[in-house]
C-alpha cells in the first residue's frame, strides 16, 4: 500500500479503539497484579492514563513531555495495520481527542497523543 503509515489498533480498556503509529508504541506489557496510577516498566515507574483496576495488559507509548506512559488495554488482540489516507472517515462524527477513522469497518480514533498525555497524573 503506497503512502501508508505503519500503525497498530489498540483496543482500549474504556471500549475505544486507538490507531497509533507503530513507531509510537514501545511495548505491550502484561502484568499479574492490579495497577493504579503508575506501572513498573523496565526499572522505572511510568504514569498510566485512566487506570482501570481490571486491566492486565498495557500499551507503553512514547511520550512527548514524559519519556513513556501506559494505556490500559482490553483483552482483545492488538492488530498491525498500514494506515492510508483513505482510512480516515470523512463522514464520521468528529471525536473528542482525535480524528475518527474506519479500518475494515471498525470505528477507530487516531488520538491526539499530546492531549492524552496532558491527562496523565504525574504524581506517584
Amino acid at each position: 500500500m503506497a503512502n501508508a503509515v505503519p500503525a497498530v489498533l489498540l483496543p482500549c480498556a474504556d471500549g475505544a479503539t486507538w490507531l497509533v503509529p507503530l513507531n509510537g508504541l514501545a511495548e505491550i506489557v502484561v502484568v499479574r497484579e492490579a495497577v493504579s496510577g503508575t506501572l513498573a516498566w523496565r526499572e522505572a515507574r511510568i504514569p498510566v492514563l485512566h487506570p482501570t483496576p481490571a486491566a492486565r495488559t498495557f500499551a507503553v507509548l512514547l511520550g512527548i513531555n514524559v519519556p513513556f506512559w501506559a494505556l490500559p488495554l482490553a483483552s482483545e488482540p492488538v492488530v498491525y495495520r498500514p494506515l492510508a489516507a483513505d482510512d480516515i472517515a470523512d463522514d464520521a462524527v468528529p471525536a473528542a481527542g482525535g480524528i475518527p477513522a474506519r479500518i475494515a469497518g471498525r470505528q477507530c480514533l487516531i488520538p491526539d497523543l499530546l492531549a492524552a498525555e496532558s491527562g496523565l497524573s504525574l504524581t506517584p
